[in-house]
């Protein structure tokens, strides 16, 4: 590696990418309410913003040489808790609100499924890459997770100056500090950053498709939709694997991680 990780590298990066985010969205003219309105808004406002980031974060990676532990680790969990990203999965698939998508022209579908995937590149390498490897340079395995979490949240608190509510944001840095120890404990399982990548870019089209809301989480459902109901119950039961999985995503830090692969 070029660089040893550090927190101060992780902390760096973690808090630089949502303004970059926020400046090209602001940049392409859209407003936040209107972004799903067409394919024209969601290329403009999601997926070129996107697709810049992801250039520029695949450049850092190269830059920093952390490409091997960001990208594979060594599965050091309970064998049970395979169960978690199979819960999650099925969790994605009921929450599609499958009336609205069927009523979308296939290219719009299209795109929305390009523009979530690269929203769930850069998000994954971000914060359950570039910041998990930056954190084992410096802290045990459990601020490992909470640091990570913490900023994957603080990164949802600049919707506000996209134009959505205070309310509405506040409640989304809980749902997705949850969403985000979720995602953590997903890489560990799956001892990798695709499927987490694959199930971010899912979890975003379903709520996106469903409600129209960029940066998407369990808090964008629609309030009693059938597929709120699913996502909330299915995140719950995630997060009580999650604390019943404690001991084994704690006790040790995943040794592949401190070195390249």
């Amino acid at each position: 590696m070029r660089h040893s990780p550090s927190p101060r590298i992780a902390v760096t990066i973690g808090l630089l990418f949502p303004p970059a985010f926020v400046g090209l969205v602001a940049l392409s003219g859209v407003q936040y309410g209107e972004i799903a309105d067409s394919t024209s808004n969601l290329i403009r406002a999601v997926l070129i913003p996107e697709a810049v980031l992801a250039v520029l974060l695949i450049l850092l990676t190269s830059w920093l040489g952390w490409w091997g532990p960001v990208w594979k680790e060594k599965v050091t969990t309970a064998r049970w808790m395979i169960a978690l990203p199979i819960v999650f999965i099925l969790t994605a698939l009921l929450t599609i609100n499958y009336s609205v998508v069927s009523q979308e022209s296939v290219s719009y579908l299209l795109i929305a499924a390009v523009a979530t995937l690269f929203v769930g590149f850069n998000e994954e390498l971000v914060y359950r890459g570039l910041a998990v490897v930056g954190m084992r340079g410096g802290v045990s395995e459990v601020y490992v997770w909470l640091f990570s979490s913490l900023m994957f949240a603080l990164l949802h608190a600049w919707n506000v100056l996209l134009g959505q509510s205070v309310t509405d944001t506040i409640q989304q840095l809980i749902f997705t500090f949850l969403l985000g120890s979720v995602f953590y404990a997903i890489r560990r399982v799956t001892g990798g950053l695709l499927i987490p990548i694959l199930f971010h870019g899912l979890w975003d089209w379903a709520i996106f498709t469903g409600s129209g809301r960029v940066l998407a989480d369990a808090s964008d459902t629609a309030t009693g939709s059938v597929g709120g109901l699913f996502a909330n119950i299915g995140l719950m039961a995630m997060l009580i694997m999650f604390g019943f999985g404690v001991n084994s995503l704690f006790q040790k830090k995943p040794a592949a991680d401190s070195q390249p692969t």
